[in-house]
């Protein structure tokens, strides 16, 4: 039916339409298909994290000086460089995991429990998808609380090979480090994760 349809109505200017479906799946099955490579070439298994979360560093006398705050979607090779990144800066280093889903939220916690067990993981509930108000809510708050350590914040990112992998990758980091950087007396640091072999 559809194919008669479309028979009928091609020279009537649908051909245009068809031409803009078919245009649009074939972005969307390329967008899929490198979010899929995406998430193969971050995915690290049990066996990977005694190696690839490094040790705290030792806590410094008078305690640490810096806390720094790493946000955090998910458990990645991604993730493991910046808490890496994080601990030689301090000992004091906290995971923040913003949610809209509570089940999904506690399945994320025990996961994460498991494999990051030293580096405590807080649960921002962000019931619109919001990020950067409950981040900046968040870090101004340890600013009000810790008035004697300088909070850090670590911005984990994918360092993207093409113009449109910008499009599809840290657009949340994008929007939270201009407003982190106004902050004064607050230290932003970047966290660029590359991958090298090509999608």
């Amino acid at each position: 039916m559809a194919v008669i349809i479309a028979g009928t109505k091609f020279g009537s200017g649908a051909w245009l339409s068809i031409v803009m479906m078919a245009a649009l799946m074939i972005i969307f099955a390329a967008i899929r298909r490198h979010y899929d490579w995406f998430e193969r070439k971050t995915y690290v298994d049990e066996t990977e994290l005694p190696v690839g979360v490094p040790l705290a560093v030792a806590m410094e006398r008078g305690g640490p000086r810096d806390h720094v705050v790493v946000p955090v979607d998910g458990i990645n090779k991604i993730l493991l460089g910046a808490l890496g990144m994080a601990r030689e800066i301090s000992s004091l280093v906290t995971a923040v995991h913003l949610t809209e889903d509570k089940e999904a939220a506690e399945a994320f916690r025990e996961r994460w429990n498991r494999d990051v067990p030293d580096v405590p993981l807080l649960m921002i509930e962000s019931p619109f998808r919001a990020f950067v108000a409950p981040m900046l809510a968040y870090v101004e708050s340890l600013e009000r609380a810790e008035p004697q350590r300088r909070i850090t914040v670590v911005l984990p990112s994918f360092e993207a090979r093409h113009w449109w992998e910008r499009l599809l990758h840290n657009r949340d980091v994008l929007r939270l480090r201009p407003f982190l950087k106004e902050r004064a007396g607050m230290r932003v640091v970047d966290f660029p994760y590359r991958l090298h072999e090509p999608s």
